[in-house]
C-alpha cells in the first residue's frame, strides 16, 4: 500500500515537472520568437536608420574640413557583434578611446555599432545589420582618403572560420571568412587595421591577408580567447591592448607592430594559469600605419 502510494506520488511529481519543463522551454521559444520578429518592424528599422545617419553626420563636417591634412587621418569603427552582454561593446568603445589616445596628433573618428537593445530597441548605438555594415564601409571608402588609417575592429564569439553575431539576447548567426572579406572589399585598396577579438579568431587569416592590409587576432585559429563571459566588461584581450595603447604613443615614435607585440606578450604572462589564447598579428607588405 505504502509502496503504491509512493509510486503514484513519484509518478504525479515526475507529471508535474514534464508540464513545468514544457511550459519553460514554451516561454523560451516564444520570447526568442519574438526577439527575432521585433528586429525587422518598421519601429526599430526606423530607430536604427536614424541612428546611423546621426552618426554619419556628426563626423562628416570635420571629415570634409581635413580632407587636405597632411598627416594620416584615423576611421576607427568598432562592431560590438555579440549583444545582451557588456564585454563586447566595452572592448569597441574602449578600444576605441585607447586608440585615440595612441594617434594624439592626428585627427581621429570614431563610429560604434552595437547589438545591444533596450525594450526591443537600439540601445544608443546602430545595430549590425548586413545592410547597415555594407553600407558604413560604402560611407569609409567614399570619405577616406588613400593615405588613411581604416581600423575595424570586430568582437564577438567565434568557431573556426566563423564569427558570431547575436541580434539582442536572442537571435544568432555566423560570418565566414568570406563574407567578410565582402564587406571588406569597398576599402580593399586603403591602409586596413583588422581586430577580430573572439575565438578561433586566427582562422580567418589565410583568407584575409592582402598586401594593404594588418589583421591582429585574439587567439590562434585552434584557441580559444579569455573573459568573453557575462561577468566581464572586457575581454582579456581587449582590456590588455587597450593598457598598452593607453601607455604608448604613435606621436612618441611607437608603432602599431611593437603595440600588438607588447600586447601578446602581456597576455601570455596574465595567462600562465589559464588556456593559451595565442594572439598573434599579420601585416601585409604595403600596411602603413
Amino acid at each position: 500500500m505504502i509502496a503504491v502510494m509512493i509510486s503514484k506520488l513519484d509518478f504525479t511529481l515526475l507529471k508535474r515537472f514534464v508540464v513545468s519543463i514544457s511550459i519553460l522551454f514554451v516561454a523560451i521559444f516564444t520570447t526568442l520568437s519574438a526577439n527575432a520578429e521585433h528586429f525587422t518592424s518598421e519601429k526599430y528599422q526606423s530607430l536604427n536608420k536614424d541612428l546611423l545617419q546621426k552618426m554619419w553626420d556628426e563626423q562628416l563636417t570635420l571629415i570634409n574640413q581635413t580632407q587636405k591634412e597632411e598627416k594620416k587621418r584615423i576611421f576607427y569603427t568598432g562592431f560590438a557583434l555579440w549583444g545582451g552582454e557588456k564585454w563586447a561593446l566595452g572592448d569597441a568603445i574602449k578600444i576605441g578611446l585607447a586608440f585615440k589616445k595612441f594617434y594624439d596628433n592626428r585627427t581621429f573618428f570614431k563610429f560604434i555599432f552595437s547589438n545591444n537593445e533596450v525594450d526591443f530597441l537600439p540601445d544608443k548605438y546602430p545595430t549590425v545589420f548586413e545592410d547597415v555594415v555594407a553600407q558604413h564601409f560604402d560611407y569609409l571608402q567614399v570619405n577616406s582618403r588613400d593615405d588613411d588609417l581604416i581600423i575595424i575592429g570586430l568582437y564577438s564569439h567565434g568557431l573556426e572560420e566563423k564569427l558570431i553575431i547575436r541580434l539582442g539576447k536572442g537571435t544568432t548567426h555566423a560570418v565566414t571568412p568570406n563574407a567578410l572579406k565582402k564587406f571588406l572589399d569597398p576599402i580593399s585598396k586603403k591602409n586596413v587595421l583588422l581586430i577580430i577579438s573572439a575565438c578561433h579568431a586566427g582562422s580567418f587569416i589565410p583568407h584575409l591577408i592582402s598586401d594593404n592590409i594588418a589583421i591582429a587576432v585574439a587567439a590562434a585559429a585552434d584557441k580559444q580567447s579569455n573573459g568573453c563571459s557575462p561577468l566581464h566588461s572586457q575581454t582579456f584581450y581587449g582590456k590588455n591592448l587597450s593598457e598598452v595603447l593607453n601607455s604608448s604613443s604613435a606621436t612618441n615614435g611607437d608603432s602599431i607592430f611593437k603595440v600588438m607585440e607588447e600586447a601578446a606578450s602581456q597576455i601570455e604572462e596574465k595567462e600562465k594559469w589559464k588556456p593559451k589564447s595565442e594572439p598573434s598579428f599579420f601585416t601585409g607588405k604595403n600596411f602603413s600605419e
